[in-house]
């Protein structure tokens, strides 16, 4: 029942035995089944024969395997325990150390080779290479070479590529007249001593010896006369004076020749005259004006020429082109029709003098020109903003007055405004528009003008609310109930017309119940209340969630008793919260 028991312990306690052992082992060791990879001291637990614990320490030495490693350079190969390595490398062999681990050695292995170059001289005459020196050319079959240690601790073994190169001389023959400049040296006699050191082609030293020859010129002179000019070796000269030829002479130098020339002018004299029709001069008629020769012989026995100017007058036909709008008046005369006309006078000359009027008159033209426009039309200069007649003058393409009159149709563009609110967007004219702001859409109105219309337009914009709300059991929000937890909208208009979106993000919490079965003795103390007879109790408070918690006590309530226990244990006994020791 649960009731007061009184109870005897007869007690019986039994000894513990325990051992140890020492091991050790590389990496891991298993005892047992349990697997260790440390040392340290472990216990395990046995059944004795007496019924009471065997406990037997372990004490545990865990090595661990040993690794190292060390560097190594070598040319061309590399033995390490009796194997050749020829790359360079990271390599590794495996021992067993003193704690009967493995010891794993690494070699990190560089493995350099010999070096092989060629070394390309090209020289004059001859050259020293390492000690020894050469005077011809190598061949690439049997190059000298010489062998050094290198950077790397190998062999670097140079071969020579050589050509040898040869000095050369020259003899430069030349024959010049009076004197030779050579390299900076002006020479006037002849000579075969000089010499000029430079560099030939195949960069050694080239020798030139002049070999020279002097030549010297000669020269000469004459005296002549002549009138106007004097041709010499097919020179032309019209003017006395001293002039010089060079011509090239037997040793192949110049031969100047000096000639001293008078030139003589013949005489000459002029006459003008002025007549009408023709002129006679020394039997010889003349009809046309000009300048005119006649030649005789002259003191200096050179030509006397004598010449005459002159001007011969004719009577004049002049021939005149007009051309003239409606009429043209000429001497005195007006000329209303195309055609001829003839006037004779004295011409300045002195002689007759006809002139011949060739007419051509035009007539002024008229033209017409029937526009439309839209608000305005500019025409020749002029913007014209109302219907009506006007007209202009220019020159038409006969050079005569040319008067247009513009019949003139002046149309009206159109404009309308439209004020709209729309939420989120709005569609005018096939555009989509999401913003407010003003827009305009042209097109042409019936009088094929320009029709503009502006939009003046507010968008406005949808609003969203979320509300968190935690309840017992259930929830009423704008007039639903909802019994279950979940997220819940409701739409509906805001002040800008457009759509309100409210989330409601809802919890809903249930109340609890619990019963507890009690069987006590005498009494029972539940929820601060005691209880001394048996019967069905409740007790309500607020849960962890906030709703009600409802427990319900199912109590009995009975006597007490008394008991004897025996119990055989080992070591120790805990009974009703004390340990015990000994058997009693």
């Amino acid at each position: 029942m649960g009731c007061d028991s009184t109870v005897t312990l007869n007690l019986t306690i039994n000894n513990s035995v325990e051992s140890s052992f020492d091991t050790a082992a590389c990496i891991y060791y298993i005892w047992d089944g349990t697997y260790y990879n440390q040392s340290g001291s472990y216990t395990k637990h046995y059944s004795g024969v007496n019924g009471c614990d065997s406990a037997v320490t372990m004490t545990l030495t865990v090595n661990q395997p040993v690794t190292s490693s060390f560097s190594e350079t070598a040319c061309v190969s590399y033995t390490w325990n009796n194997v050749e390595y020829t790359l360079s490398g990271a390599y590794s062999q495996t021992f067993s150390n003193v704690n009967g681990c493995d010891s794993t050695v690494t070699l990190l292995l560089t493995v350099n080779q010999p070096k092989t170059t060629t070394e390309t001289v090209t020289a004059c005459d001859s050259y020293t290479w390492h000690g020894t020196s050469y005077t011809s050319s190598t061949s690439s079959t049997s190059m000298p070479s010489f062998t050094t240690t290198g950077s790397n601790g190998c062999d670097s073994t140079v071969y020579l590529n050589l050509t040898i190169n040869y000095s050369s001389t020259a003899t430069e023959t030349v024959t010049a007249c009076d004197e030779y400049t050579w390299h900076g040296v002006t020479y006037t006699s002849s000579t075969s001593t000089p010499s000029y050191t430079s560099t030939a082609a195949n960069g050694c030293t080239l020798t030139t010896t002049l070999n020279l020859t002097i030549n010297n010129s000669v020269s000469s002179s004459v005296s002549d006369e002549a009138c106007i000019y004097y041709i010499w070796d097919g020179t032309y000269y019209n003017q006395s004076g001293v002039y010089n030829k060079s011509y090239t002479a037997a040793n192949g130098c110049d031969s100047t020749v000096t000639m001293t020339l008078t030139v003589n002018q013949p005489v000459a004299t002029s006459i003008s005259e002025s007549v009408c029709g023709s002129y006679t001069w020394n039997n010889v008629e003349y009809a046309a004006s000009g300048v005119y020769s006649q030649t005789f012989t002259g003191a200096n026995g050179c030509d006397s020429v004598v010449t005459l100017t002159l001007t011969v007058k004719q009577p004049k036909t002049v021939t005149v082109s007009v051309t003239a709008c409606d009429s043209y008046t000429w001497n005195g005369q007006t000329y209303q029709n195309t055609g001829t006309y003839f006037a004779t006078m004295t011409g300045s000359n002195g002689c007759d003098s006809t002139t011949v009027l060739q007419l051509t008159i035009n007539q002024t033209t008229t033209a017409s020109e029937t526009v439309t426009a839209c608000d305005s039309y500019s025409w020749n200069g002029t913007v014209y903003t109302t219907s009506g007649n006007y007209s202009h003058t220019t020159t038409g393409v006969n050079g005569c007055n040319l008067i247009t009159t513009l019949h003139l149709t002046i149309n009206n563009s159109t404009a309308s405004t439209a004020n709209v609110t729309a939420c989120v967007n709005y569609t005018w004219n096939g555009q989509t528009y999401t913003a407010g702001g003003t827009y305009t859409y042209h097109t042409t109105n019936a009088a094929g003008c320009d029709s503009t219309a502006t939009l003046v337009l507010t968008v406005n914009q949808p609003t969203a609310s979320t509300a968190m709300a935690t309840a017992c059991e259930s929830y009423t929000w704008n007039g639903q109930t909802y019994t279950t937890s979940g997220t819940y909208t409701y739409t509906t208009t805001n002040a800008a017309g457009c759509d309100s979106v409210a989330t409601l993000l809802l919890t809903v919490n249930q109340p609890t119940a619990s019963t507890e079965t009690v069987t006590a003795c005498g009494s029972y103390e539940w929820n601060g209340q005691t209880y001394t007879t048996s019967g069905t109790y409740t007790y309500t408070t607020t849960n962890a969630a906030g709703c009600d918690s409802v427990a319900t006590l199912q109590l009995t309530v009975g006597n007490s008793v008394s008991l004897d226990e025996s119990v055989t244990t080992c070591d120790l006994y805990e009974w009703y919260g004390r340990t015990y020791t000994e058997s009693g």
